[in-house]
């Protein structure tokens, strides 16, 4: 189906919504799809990539998603078997030289990444482990392959965050960021000159987001560092402190899109309110936050819906103006711009069974979720804005070959676009 490339004269690029409906939940205009708007997204994807338990990969091409056969077909476990670690995260970028690259985050708890480029994927061939340089401040401690827990790219640069420290030994005092322009080499950026990041209230760093064009951020505990030169150096003093009461768990992501930086954490007063919150910010200035609203609201004909998990709120992915949430059970979509993020009509349960523990987009109107389906089998399921949220289909089920192990712990397109793949 053709794309359209203008409404009323005006361009894609520019359009923010049409009639009160924002762009996001816009699918089709008078019979054709929706445009590839963003001018920081990539090509279309050809392809959605799904990774399982115990280091399986697999995928499926654009015209075949549907198609069982071929995930099963393209299963795989990628040599050499350096873990037997379930897959958490697969984010699309690029190397040194401009071509695509896979890195893929592990629940392994050292030498938890790995690079995989798209042609050894299809092939079901190699990839590699990656290894950290040793920064110059700590060439006494040798190189560090301290777990990580979330990676992405933008801007032609790579950034992982994760633990600050190992239990009891080495880099008990300096804390790391790492970063890379190939996908293979990884220089340590010291974060010690963040002050009072030890006071945040977690040694963990969960969350992190880019706008592509060279200002990243990273969540932990109840507080956000920026940095403005494409993750070479990152702010002494947080952007923002959040209220998470006396008992909340503080942030689980954070998300850019429509010129917006979302964060997603936990709530809890210790006095009954335990929830589940989003709050937003213009990118340009993450110090002046709006109004947190808790992640629940209807469903999508109207009917009351319900909250997310207030600490299972792990999952979130936004393109276009719109964040999907997940929980292990349910998912939520909200409109943002700016300071304001807007709950839909969304409040729906995708999967059949087993929990959810992904989700991911394809840029142009179209979210998937990954489970492990119906008793455990693994499965996809995806919706379109132009649903508005009231039907997810099951796309696959029953995705293992008997080999592998069969639950979706992570999914990503072949398209570069910001906070397109989470980690649960």
């Amino acid at each position: 189906m053709a794309k359209y490339s203008s409404c009323n004269g005006v361009s894609c690029s520019d359009i923010t919504s049409i009639n009160t409906t924002v762009k996001g939940s816009i699918n089709i205009i008078n019979g054709l799809e929706a445009c590839s708007s963003d001018p920081d997204y990539g090509p279309a994807m050809t392809m959605l990539v799904a990774g399982f338990p115990q280091g399986y990969l697999s995928h499926a091409l654009v015209a075949d998603l549907t198609n069982i056969n071929e995930w099963r077909a393209n299963d795989f476990k990628p040599t050499p078997d350096a873990t037997s670690k379930g897959i958490l995260q697969i984010v699309y970028g690029k190397d040194g030289s401009g071509d695509p690259l896979f890195v893929i985050v592990t629940d392994n708890d050292s030498n938890s990444l790995y690079r995989i480029t798209p042609s050894n994927l299809t092939s079901k061939s190699t990839w590699s482990q990656i290894s950290f340089n040793t920064p110059p401040d700590r060439a006494e401690d040798g190189p560090t392959n301290i777990k990580q827990r979330t990676v992405e790219w933008g801007n032609n640069v790579w950034v992982s965050v994760g633990n600050l420290k190992n239990s009891g030994a080495g880099f008990n005092q300096k804390y790391y960021a790492w970063r890379s322009t190939d996908g293979a080499s990884w220089d340590g950026i010291s974060l010690t000159g963040s002050t009072d990041i030890e006071e945040s209230g977690n040694n963990k760093i969960r969350a992190l987001a880019t706008n592509g064009a060279g200002t990243w951020w990273f969540g932990i505990g109840h507080k956000i560092y920026k940095s403005t030169d494409n993750a070479l150096t990152w702010g002494t003093t947080a952007e923002h402190n959040l209220d998470t009461g006396s008992n909340g768990a503080g942030i689980r992501e954070l998300v850019y899109t429509n010129n917006s930086l979302v964060c997603i954490y936990n709530y809890n007063d210790g006095a009954g309110t335990n929830k589940p919150r989003a709050v937003s910010a213009v990118s340009s200035d993450t110090t002046d936050w709006g109004t947190p609203v808790n992640i629940q609201g209807n469903a999508p004909d109207g009917s009351p819906g319900g909250a997310l998990h207030s600490s299972n709120t792990d999952t979130a992915v936004a393109a276009n103006g719109i964040v999907l949430f997940a929980d292990t059970n349910n998912t939520m979509a909200a409109s943002v711009s700016g300071k304001t993020v807007t709950m839909l009509d969304s409040y729906a349960t995708p999967r059949d069974g087993d929990p959810i523990y992904t989700a991911a987009t394809d840029g142009e109107g179209t979210w998937y979720v990954g489970s492990y389906g119906d008793g455990g089998e693994g499965a996809i399921y995806y919706t379109t804005a132009a649903n508005d949220w009231s039907s997810w289909t099951r796309m696959v089920n029953d995705m293992g070959t008997g080999a592998s192990p069969d639950g979706v712990q992570a999914l990503a397109v072949d398209r570069y676009i910001p906070s397109a793949a989470t980690p649960p």
